[in-house]
């Protein structure tokens, strides 16, 4: 951190003075070089070279031991439940789970590495699986320099595993707490949610293989989970099917320990229901399933005003009807945003999906209602979102969220897999609507969070049929007035799908998980956009983790570099200096003067009206050099 004060310093004093600055700065050292100061996980067993083609261009070569990858061959073509895995992850890789181990072998091929530190770049990737042996370029675009350190790794973000889809954009799959650990819950299978906390900004994962209470079993029917986070508290939401009853898992100790209930024991609707947390409150959202016993798909909100302990009667938001087989209506798929700290003013926003038939016509909508009193009474007013129409495309799994000053924000994809936004900022008495998909459309469970300045950043999957991409994840941001263009968060063949994003911006990030994969079982990947804020407090060095960490040692000395410097008329001049760098300097009526000066570095070097007195020096070098106009005062031994 010294260093780099001091360097911005040294800058500062050129551009405001202008005056001639003398530097003596001692001996060319050593060239430069990239150590590796940890290896985890599958690195561990790998061996590299780096060589450097230049500061920002860099060569490197891995090969697996020996030894282990010739058991890892073994294993190579058998599925992952067979024992050569098991055994693969007892003898090598015991801290780490054996279905990600198998999902992270099987996908070597896209190694390394799916995740970076920022703005770090790999070219040319080759693999030869036979043999265990790879090479690429890893590029650092700023120059990669002294003491800076980057991390990289084996698909490290795999928290996990799951063979069906695990999460839905109406309820919630991952949250943050206070203590900034992070939680994440899905549905691994019919019968088994999983329950995984990380408590080092994802780097690593304490999983739960089979979560579930006292009113449950390992082998009852279960539907997907919704997690919410409020402080250290944490809350789970799912159905046991099997039991129909919609249980509720408390902890106050950021995930440590748990209590069950099941304040819902009949006539609940897989995993139609989302359950969010604020202070003591726990507000609770859920349909019926469409059968005369149980009011064909009606929507009930219910709570409790001390944390669990005991719960609320049930209020009906929606009733849906049935008169014939050409003439119903049916709720599914609410999703829940609350705005408050848990108080008799909390502000509920709610909304689900409806399809009715009329005269053997269809009709979708989406319907949205709120409650300013934390759902004592809820508006006597429904807003309809999305009004299809006779023969509409059906709208699918609305995903709410909301800020703090009153913008209410909801998403959905419709059957012509188009994404739809609707958008308020007057806590729902106003909207407006946007479409906001590719103009191939192809775009399917669309998820909404918030951004830091509080507006909508909406997620989903796209399957890029023109170039053969399919299913990727991509996100459009809104800045207030406008959207911007999309982002790909992944571009691959690999089958990304069901992303889910926390319900807010918090922790100076943004942060969201989705399903990877082409075959079951399938990876949970965590990701993020921005510089997570670490536990403890500080900010993430890294916002994607990695099991492999390399630090740079540069043999320049730092005094004399002058790289990436923009400025006009300066005037400089320096003794017994053995070299110096004005990489990627861009400058006009640039006036310098070198006394025993041995080799100076213009790569690189944008310029106009460059004038340069020298004495004694031997080499210039002028790669990708675009002065115009550089004259040399004295002769030089050689100009490259």
């Amino acid at each position: 951190m010294k260093l780099k004060f001091f360097f911005i310093f040294f800058l500062f004093f050129i551009i405001f003075n202008s005056n001639v600055f003398a530097a003596s700065i001692g001996d060319f050292v050593e060239e430069r070089k990239i150590e590796i100061e940890l290896q985890d996980y599958i690195d561990a067993y790998l061996n590299w070279t780096f060589t450097e083609i230049n500061n920002t261009y860099w060569y490197v070569n891995f090969t697996f031991n020996t030894t282990v990858y010739s058991d890892v061959k073994s294993c190579y073509q058998k599925r992952c439940t067979d024992k050569c895995w098991t055994t693969l992850q007892t003898t090598y890789f015991s801290d780490y789970d054996k279905d990600k181990l198998c999902n992270d072998i099987k996908n070597l091929t896209n190694y390394p590495y799916q995740k970076l530190t920022e703005g770090i770049k790999i070219q040319k990737l080759s693999i030869d699986v036979n043999n265990g042996i790879g090479s690429f370029y890893l590029i650092f675009p700023e120059g990669f320099k002294e003491g800076e350190k980057a991390k990289l790794g084996f698909n490290s973000t795999i928290i996990n595993t799951a063979t069906t889809a695990p999460f839905y954009p109406n309820q919630r799959a991952i949250c943050r707490d206070s203590s900034n650990y992070i939680h994440v819950v899905w549905l691994y299978n019919s019968t088994t949610i999983k329950y995984a906390k990380s408590t080092d900004n994802g780097q690593t994962w304490s999983i739960n293989q089979s979560f579930y209470g006292s009113t449950s079993t390992a082998t009852s029917t279960k539907s997907n989970p919704h997690v919410s986070c409020d402080g250290n508290n944490i809350t789970i939401a799912y159905e046991d099917t099997t039991a129909d009853d919609l249980i509720i898992a408390v902890s106050t100790n950021n995930g440590d320990t748990w209590t069950f209930s099941n304040p819902i024991t009949s006539c609940v609707e897989s995993k139609y229901y989302a359950a969010e947390r604020r202070g003591n409150r726990i507000y609770v959202v859920y349909t019926t399933p469409t059968t005369s016993t149980c009011g064909y798909g009606d929507v009930y909100f219910f709570n409790s005003t001390n944390g669990g302990s005991t719960w609320g009667s049930t209020k009906k938001i929606w009733d849906g009807y049935y008169i014939s087989k050409t003439s119903y209506g049916y709720y599914y798929e609410p999703s829940l945003a609350v705005n408050g700290t848990g108080t008799s003013s909390d502000f509920l926003h709610i909304v689900a999906r409806m399809k009715a038939l009329d005269a053997g016509a269809v009709y979708n909508y989406v319907y949205y209602t709120n409650s300013s009193n934390a759902g004592s009474t809820f508006g006597s007013t429904t807003f309809t979102l999305y009004n299809g129409g006779a023969g509409s495309a059906a709208p699918y799994y609305p995903s709410i969220t909301c800020n703090s000053t009153g913008g209410v924000f909801v998403t959905y994809h419709s059957g012509d897999t188009k994404v739809w936004v609707n958008a308020s900022s007057n806590s729902g008495s106003i909207w407006t609507g946007y479409t906001i998909t590719q103009t191939s459309n192809n775009s399917l469970y669309s998820s909404v969070t918030t951004n830091l300045i509080g507006q909508p950043i909406v997620f989903w999957q796209q399957n890029n049929t023109a170039d053969n991409k399919l299913y990727n994840i991509i996100y459009r941001n809104y800045t207030g007035s406008s959207w911007e263009s999309p982002v790909w968060v992944t571009y691959d063949n690999l089958v990304n799908t069901y992303v889910n994003t926390k319900w807010s911006y918090s922790a100076s990030c943004i942060e969201f998980v989705y399903r990877n994969g082409t075959a079951s079982p399938y990876n949970i990947v965590y990701d993020s956009i921005g510089s997570c804020t670490a536990p403890g407090g500080g900010g993430q060095q890294y916002n994607r983790t990695a099991s492999l960490l390399l630090v740079y040692t540069d043999a320049h000395l730092k005094q004399s570099e002058l790289s990436r410097l923009f400025n006009f008329n300066i005037s400089f001049s320096a003794q017994n200096l053995k070299q110096i760098d004005f990489q990627r300097t861009i400058n006009n009526n640039f006036h310098l003067s070198f006394l025993s000066t041995k080799h100076i570095d213009f790569s690189r070097f944008n310029n106009l009206g460059l004038t340069i007195t020298t004495s004694g020096l031997r080499t210039v070098n002028l790669f990708r050099e675009f002065t115009q106009d550089i004259t040399f005062t004295t002769a030089t031994q050689k100009i490259i």
